[in-house]
C-alpha cells in the first residue's frame, strides 16, 4: 500500500484553524490562475495564503524553488486539436525527484454550466463553437456532440472567450459566468475532482502525543 496520509476527509473548510492544512503544510500554496479557477477555490479553502501560477507545470517548479505546497487536480490536461500534449501524469512523473504527494482527496467543484452568448444566440440548438478546459470535454461531448471546441487553459478563460463573441457557448464555473452580461447559463451540473497536494519534503500527519504537547 502507498505510504501516503489519505484520510476520508483530509480538509474541510468548516474545520478550526488548527485542523486545516495551515498548521502541517504551512500557510501558503501555489496553484492554477487566473482568478476564478477551481483550484483558486480550493486552495483558498485550506490555506491563508494563494500564490496563482500561469500553469500547474509553473506552480510545481515554484513549489520546487520555494518549498512552498502545489495543489494540482488529478484532471489536470493541456490539450488542442491536434490532442494531449501534457496531463496529470506528465506532471506527476516529471516531478517525481523533487515533490511528493502529501494529501489525496475527492471534493466536488464549484457549480458548472453550460452557457449561451445570450447577445448573439437564444437557444443551446443554435450553438456551434464550444470553448472549454480540456478536462470538461466529456460534458461537450455529452451536451452539444456537434459543436466546434476550441480550448483554453482554465475555465475563466473559455467564459470571456464565450463573452467576447470567440466562441458561441462556454463551459465554466458557474459564479464566473454570471460575472459576464452577455452570457447565459443553461444547464447545470457539480462533478467531483481528486486534488493532489504536493510538497517538497514529507509531512507526517499529527499524532496524538503531538498534540498533547503543544
Amino acid at each position: 500500500m502507498p505510504d501516503i496520509y489519505c484520510p476520508e476527509q483530509p480538509f474541510h473548510p468548516s474545520d478550526p484553524p488548527e485542523h486545516r492544512a495551515g498548521k502541517e503544510f504551512g500557510d501558503k500554496v501555489v496553484t492554477l490562475g487566473p482568478t476564478g479557477t477551481d483550484a483558486e477555490a480550493v486552495a483558498h479553502q485550506l490555506f491563508t495564503h494563494v500564490e496563482l501560477a500561469e500553469s500547474f507545470n509553473e506552480a510545481m517548479q515554484i513549489a520546487c524553488l520555494t518549498g512552498i505546497c502545489a495543489l494540482v487536480p488529478a484532471g489536470y490536461l493541456e490539450r488542442d486539436r491536434t490532442g494531449i500534449h501534457h496531463s496529470w501524469v506528465d506532471l506527476h512523473f516529471s516531478y517525481s525527484d523533487r515533490l511528493q504527494l502529501i494529501r489525496l482527496w475527492e471534493q466536488p467543484t464549484k457549480e458548472m454550466c453550460l452557457a449561451i452568448n445570450s447577445e448573439r444566440f437564444s437557444s443551446i440548438s443554435e450553438v456551434k463553437s464550444l470553448a472549454i478546459h480540456p478536462a470538461t470535454l466529456v460534458f461537450a461531448r455529452r451536451y452539444l456532440p456537434h459543436a466546434r471546441i476550441t480550448y483554453v487553459r482554465a475555465k475563466p478563460l473559455a467564459a470571456r472567450m464565450a463573452a467576447a463573441a470567440h466562441t458561441d457557448a462556454c463551459i465554466a464555473s458557474l459564479d464566473v459566468v454570471q460575472q459576464e452580461k452577455s452570457l447565459r447559463p443553461v444547464l447545470m451540473f457539480t462533478p467531483t475532482m481528486i486534488w493532489c497536494l504536493y510538497s517538497t519534503s514529507r509531512r507526517e500527519p499529527p499524532t496524538g502525543e503531538d498534540e498533547q504537547n503543544e
